[in-house]
C-alpha cells in the first residue's frame, strides 16, 4: 500500500516508534540485514519530507541511504 498525506510534526515521532516495532518484528522474521523505517529529508535546517517503509535491505542498500545528504534514516540493524 502506498499512500500519502500530511501529518503535525509533533506526531512524527509517535509513528516513528509505531513503524519501528513493526520493523524488529520484519528483522526477526526475515533475518535481513537491517530493515529501513523511515527517512526524514532536510532542506537546510527545515524538514521537507517524511517517509515510513518497512523495507529489509541489504548491507549495500543501507550503505547508500546512509550516504544520502540532508537525510536521517531511521532503521534496526542485526547483531549478527
Amino acid at each position: 500500500m502506498v499512500d500519502h498525506g500530511e501529518m503535525p510534526v509533533k506526531d512524527i515521532q509517535k509513528y516513528l516508534q509505531k513503524f519501528e516495532l513493526e520493523a524488529k518484528k520484519i528483522l526477526d522474521q526475515t533475518g535481513a540485514d537491517h530493515v529501513l523505517y523511515g527517512i526524514k529529508k532536510y532542506r537546510g535546517d527545515d524538514l521537507e519530507e517524511v517517509c515510513f517503509y518497512l523495507l529489509p535491505v541489504s548491507d549495500e542498500k543501507y550503505d547508500d541511504v546512509a550516504k544520502l545528504k540532508n537525510v536521517v534514516a531511521y532503521a534496526l540493524h542485526n547483531r549478527r
